[in-house]
């Protein structure tokens, strides 16, 4: 290859990977739920900074029992590289607490997204990215959830947990 051939292959390259990721934001922005992350001071107090803590603790083992209604085969450890936890709140008052994480030496595959209703305390909706990058929803949740399980997901866990 000569070298103009090789500079055009690197300009054509860098055009699609920018296309790629314009397209990765418009859809984060397409799915972007109503409503805004709650300041997490009193939550975090209540239910620990980061997700593995919420999730091994006694205290709330029933959340671990109602997030396996949803995703049978949830264990602990799928988020055992936990993100911080955090609280959503919809325009119309729902109340969800955000607990995301990873398998420990396997974060580039198993990111699990955990959106547990606060105002029912018995609904759990999981976002569970497996190994092949695609995930899959269970709980079926209301569309708004699922975008907020998106949207957390693609702004959130992707970012920080990918790097």
């Amino acid at each position: 290859m000569n070298q103009k051939s090789s500079i055009t292959l690197t300009m054509l390259l860098g055009l699609v990977c920018t296309l790629i990721v314009a397209s990765i934001s418009q859809a984060a922005d397409a799915q972007k739920p109503k409503g805004h992350y709650v300041s997490n001071s009193d939550f975090l107090g209540m239910y620990g900074k980061y997700s593995y803590e919420t999730l091994t603790n006694k205290k709330f083992s029933d959340i671990v029992d109602i997030i396996k209604k949803a995703k049978p085969n949830f264990k602990v450890k799928d988020v055992g590289t936990s993100f911080p936890s955090t609280v959503f709140e919809f325009d119309d008052g729902g109340l969800y607490l955000i607990l995301s994480g990873c398998t420990p030496h396997n974060c580039g595959d198993t990111v699990n997204v955990i959106a547990y209703d606060l105002g029912s305390a018995n609904k759990a909706y999981v976002l569970a990215e497996e190994q092949n990058q695609e995930f899959k929803i269970y709980g079926n949740p209301s569309e708004e959830v699922r975008n907020l399980l998106v949207y957390h997901h693609m702004k959130y866990c992707l970012n920080s947990g990918k790097s």
